[in-house]
């Protein structure tokens, strides 16, 4: 892990947290919106500092060499470098009436 940011409802530079504006209200239910503001965000201020953008929630445990590995893995699986190609790896979950988000 090589970078770090945190989305929050309020900025705190301690952490550092910020807050990104998202169309509809604050709540679980309007997730996509945040996450899709978290992207533009990300992609407006640090698209050329970092190789890989990685998008979890608070209830997500990340052990960063095992994903450091597999995106290593991507440029052997097709013969292509990532850093000439763009990838989405990622889904969309549901669990009945819960919705999860790995990007």
């Amino acid at each position: 892990c090589d970078g770090f940011l945190a989305f929050s409802t309020r900025s705190d530079p301690r952490i550092p947290a910020i807050h990104v504006e998202h169309h509809g209200g604050e709540s679980y239910n309007n997730m996509w919106q945040k996450v899709r503001s978290i992207w533009k965000y990300a992609g407006k201020h640090y698209l050329n500092q970092f190789d890989w953008f990685f998008l979890g929630g608070d209830d997500l445990f990340v052990l960063p060499h095992n994903l450091r590995t597999y995106l290593a893995s991507l440029t052997y699986k097709d013969k292509t470098d990532p850093r000439r190609k763009e990838y989405f790896v990622g889904q969309r979950e549901r669990y009945r009436a819960a919705k999860r988000y790995q990007m």
